[in-house]
C-alpha cells in the first residue's frame, strides 16, 4: 500500500507538473495575445485618432474660407456704397471751388475720378447707373470751377512786360550784346493749376495728383489764349514798328494768322515782302523785341513746365501755341528789314540784329536743343544766315558806291570832302563791331560752321577770348586798303574839277591829311600798316608843295626877280619899278581876297603851312622891300601910292587871314582897319594922310 501510495503520488505530481507547464503555455499564449490585442487596440486608436483630426481641420479650413468670402463681399458692399456716397460726401468741398481750399478740392476731385470710374465698371448694378450720372455732373461742375480759376488767375496776373527798359534802358555798347537779354523771370504764378497736388499728411506734395485727362484740353486753350495774348501785346509795338510800312495793311500778328501754316508752327508761307525804306529806328525796335523774346521764351517754357509735367505733350503744345506765332512775327519782321533798300546805314543794323541773333541762339538753345521746340532755333539760324548774307551784300554796295559819287562840286574852300569824312567815320564806327566781323569778312564756304558754332553759343565766347582769327585781319586788312584807295581815286578826280590849281592841291592835302590821321587814330584802321601810312605823310608834302608852287610861286617869283635883277630892263626905269610894285600889289590882293575864303581844318597843319609860307616869303619880301623903296631906290614922290603891302601887313595876312575861310568883305574890311591904324610902315615909310 505504501508503494500504491508513492506510485500514486509520483504520479499526482507528475500530473500536476504537467498542469503547470500546460498552464504557464496557457499564461503565455494569453499574455502574446493580450499583447497582439493591445497592439492593435494602439493602431486602432492612432487610426481613429487621424481621422479625427483630419475631420477637425477640414471644418477649420471651410470655416476660414467662409469668413473670408464674407469680409470679401462686405468690403465690396462696403465699397460700392462708398461709390455710391462719394458725390454726396465731396458735393461741398468741390462747389466750394479751388479758392476757399486747394488741397481739400484737389483731393475731393481725385476721389471723385476714382469713384467714377469704378462706377463705370459696375454699372451692372442697379443702383450704380444712377450714381455715375450724379457723379458724372458734379465732375463736369468740378472741371468747370477748375477752369475758371485756372482762367481767372492767369488773367489776374497777366501783367504786360514793358518793352521800353529793352529798347532805351541798359544796352550793351550798340545796340545788341548777349549782355543785354532780359533774364528769365518766370511771368505765370504758381497757383490753381492742373499740376499742382493737394498738400496732404504732413505738408507733402501729393504727386499722386497731376493731370487730370478731362481738364487737359480745356486749360491748354485757355493758357494759350491769355499767355499768347499777353506775349504778342508786349512785342507788338515793337515788331509792328519794326516792319515798318506795314501798318497801313494791318497787324503784323494779323498777317502772319493770314498765312497758311504749312505743317506746323515753323513751316509757313511767307507773303510777299515789298522793298521797304530802310529805318535803322526799326533795326532798334527788332533788337529790343528779341531781347524781349529771348526771355519770354524762357519763362513761358518755365510755366508750361510748371503746370504740366516736363517733356509731355502737353507741355510742348502749351509753349508752342503761345510763342509760336511770336517766333513767326520776329523772323518775318527780321526778313522785311533784310528786305529793305541797301543804304550805308543798313550795315550796322544788320550787324545790330546779327550779333543778337547769335546770342539768343547761344541763350535758347541750352533749353529748346532736342525738343520739340528746336524749330524755333532753326528759325533763327535761317534768319541770321540772311543777316549775314545781305550784310556782305550792302558792304559790297557802299565799296562801289565810293568810286561812283559824282558829285561835281567839291567844297568851295578846299575843306574835307563829305565823301571823305563819311568814309572814315563809316569804317570807324563798322570796326566797333569787332565780335561780328567775320560777317563781313569771313569767309563765305565756312557761313554753315560759323552759324553752328553761334548756335552752340561758341561764336561770341571764342571771340571774346581769341579775338579776330588771322584770316579775317588779312580780309579786313585787304578791304580797308582798297577802300581808301578808290576813296582817294575819286577825290583826286574831283579836284580836277577846280579852275584853281592852288585849291585843287589843298583840297587834296586836307583830304589825305584827315585820312592819314584817322588810321592812325584807330587801331583797326591801321591794319593797313605803316609803310601805307609812310607813304601818304609823304603826299600830303608833296600837295602842300604843290600849293606853294602854284600859289605863292608866281609872287615870288616877281619879288625874286627884283632882288636878284640888278640888270633888269624894268629895274632901271622909273615906270619899271613903279609896274612891279603894281604887280605886287594886286597878286598879293587877289591872293587875299581867294584864299581867304580857303580853309585848312586841322589846327596843326594850318600852323605848319602858315610858318612854311612865312619863312619861304617873308624874308625874300623884307629884302625886295629894302631895296625899292623911295630911300634905297628914288622912283616916286608918293609910296604910298605903290607900295601898299608893308612887310607887318604880309605877315599879317599870312597869320590872320590865310586860311580862315572868312568872308571875303569882312577880311577885306578889316584890313583897311588895322592898315590905316599903322602909323608907320616897316620899312619906316611914313604913310601918306
Amino acid at each position: 500500500m505504501t508503494d500504491t501510495n508513492a506510485e500514486v503520488l509520483h504520479l499526482r505530481a507528475a500530473q500536476l507538473r504537467e498542469g503547470l507547464a500546460w498552464s504557464q503555455s496557457l499564461a503565455k499564449d494569453f499574455n502574446g495575445a493580450l499583447d497582439a490585442y493591445s497592439a492593435r487596440l494602439t493602431d486602432l486608436q492612432l487610426a481613429v485618432a487621424s481621422v479625427a483630426q483630419r475631420s477637425q481641420a477640414c471644418s477649420s479650413q471651410a470655416l476660414r474660407t467662409a469668413q473670408k468670402n464674407i469680409k470679401l463681399a462686405r468690403d465690396e458692399v462696403e465699397e460700392m456704397l462708398g461709390h455710391l456716397d462719394t458725390a454726396r460726401q465731396v458735393e461741398a468741398t468741390i462747389l466750394a471751388g479751388p479758392r476757399s481750399n486747394l488741397a481739400a478740392f484737389l483731393k475731393a476731385l481725385g476721389r471723385l475720378e476714382a469713384s467714377n470710374q469704378f462706377l463705370e465698371k459696375h454699372r451692372q448694378v442697379p443702383t450704380a447707373d444712377s450714381a455715375l450720372q450724379s457723379a458724372s455732373a458734379l465732375l463736369r461742375d468740378a472741371m468747370r470751377l477748375a477752369l475758371d480759376d485756372f482762367t481767372a488767375t492767369l488773367k489776374h496776373h497777366a501783367v504786360v512786360p514793358s518793352a521800353s527798359g529793352h529798347l532805351f534802358g541798359g544796352a550793351p555798347s550798340r545796340i545788341g550784346g548777349e549782355s543785354g537779354l532780359p533774364a528769365a523771370q518766370p511771368l505765370l504764378p504758381m497757383l490753381a493749376t492742373p499740376r499742382v497736388g493737394s498738400k496732404l499728411g504732413e505738408g507733402q506734395e501729393d504727386d499722386s495728383v497731376v493731370v487730370i485727362p478731362a481738364l487737359v484740353a480745356g486749360h491748354l486753350r485757355a493758357l494759350a489764349e491769355v499767355r499768347r495774348g499777353l506775349v504778342e501785346k508786349a512785342l507788338a509795338g515793337l515788331l509792328n514798328a519794326a516792319s515798318a510800312g506795314e501798318e497801313a495793311r494791318g497787324s503784323l500778328f494779323s498777317r502772319i494768322q493770314e498765312c497758311q501754316l504749312l505743317k506746323g508752327r515753323t513751316q509757313y508761307r511767307r507773303p510777299y515782302i515789298p522793298i521797304l525804306k530802310y529805318c535803322h529806328w526799326c533795326a532798334r525796335r527788332w533788337v529790343a523785341a528779341l531781347k524781349l523774346l529771348v526771355g519770354i521764351v524762357k519763362s513761358e517754357r518755365a510755366a508750361a513746365q510748371a503746370v504740366w509735367p516736363p517733356g509731355s505733350s502737353e507741355t510742348e503744345q502749351a509753349f508752342d501755341e503761345v510763342v509760336s506765332r511770336s517766333v513767326v512775327a520776329a523772323t518775318h519782321a527780321g526778313a522785311f528789314i533784310v528786305a529793305s533798300k541797301r543804304t550805308p546805314e543798313k550795315v550796322f543794323g544788320l550787324l545790330d540784329m546779327q550779333e543778337q541773333v547769335e546770342a539768343a541762339l547761344a541763350r535758347l538753345a541750352p533749353t529748346l536743343e532736342g525738343t520739340p521746340a528746336a524749330g524755333f532755333l532753326a528759325d533763327f539760324t535761317q534768319l541770321a544766315a540772311m543777316l549775314r548774307q545781305e550784310a556782305r551784300a550792302t558792304l559790297e554796295e557802299f565799296e562801289a558806291s565810293i568810286g561812283r559819287d559824282t558829285v561835281k562840286h567839291p567844297p568851295a574852300d578846299g575843306t574835307v570832302h563829305p565823301l571823305a569824312a563819311y568814309t572814315l567815320s563809316f569804317l570807324k564806327r563798322l570796326f566797333a563791331y569787332e565780335a561780328t566781323l567775320d560777317t563781313l569778312f569771313g569767309n563765305a564756304a565756312n557761313e554753315a560752321a560759323a552759324l553752328s558754332a553761334a548756335r552752340r553759343g561758341e561764336a561770341l565766347e571764342r571771340r571774346r577770348s581769341e579775338g579776330m582769327d588771322e584770316g579775317v585781319m588779312t580780309a579786313v586788312q585787304g578791304a580797308v586798303g582798297h577802300m581808301l584807295r578808290v576813296l582817294l581815286d575819286n577825290l583826286e578826280t574831283k579836284a580836277r574839277t577846280y579852275k584853281n590849281k592852288a585849291l585843287a592841291a589843298l583840297f587834296l592835302m586836307n583830304n589825305v591829311h584827315y585820312i592819314v590821321k584817322a588810321v592812325e587814330s584807330s587801331e583797326a584802321l591801321s591794319c593797313v600798316g605803316q609803310d601805307w601810312i609812310e607813304r601818304h605823310k609823304d603826299l600830303i608834302e608833296t600837295y602842300g608843295e604843290e600849293y606853294q608852287e602854284s600859289s605863292w610861286g608866281p609872287l615870288m617869283a616877281l619879288v625874286g626877280d627884283g632882288v636878284n635883277g640888278e640888270g633888269r630892263a624894268w629895274a632901271k626905269e622909273k615906270a619899271g619899278i613903279k609896274e612891279r610894285w603894281r604887280e605886287i600889289n594886286t597878286a598879293l590882293t587877289e591872293l587875299r581876297d581867294a584864299q581867304c575864303t580857303w580853309t585848312i581844318p586841322d589846327p596843326a597843319l594850318k600852323a605848319n603851312m602858315k610858318d612854311a609860307v612865312a619863312e619861304d616869303f617873308l624874308p625874300l619880301y623884307k629884302m625886295f622891300m629894302e631895296k625899292y623903296n623911295p630911300e634905297a631906290t628914288p622912283f616916286t614922290k608918293n609910296p604910298e601910292k605903290y607900295i601898299r603891302w608893308s612887310v607887318a601887313e604880309v605877315q599879317r595876312l599870312i597869320a590872320e587871314d590865310l586860311f580862315e575861310a572868312r568872308e571875303r568883305d569882312a577880311v577885306i574890311a578889316a584890313s583897311a582897319t588895322k592898315g590905316a591904324a599903322l602909323g608907320t610902315r616897316s620899312s619906316g615909310i611914313p604913310v601918306a594922310s
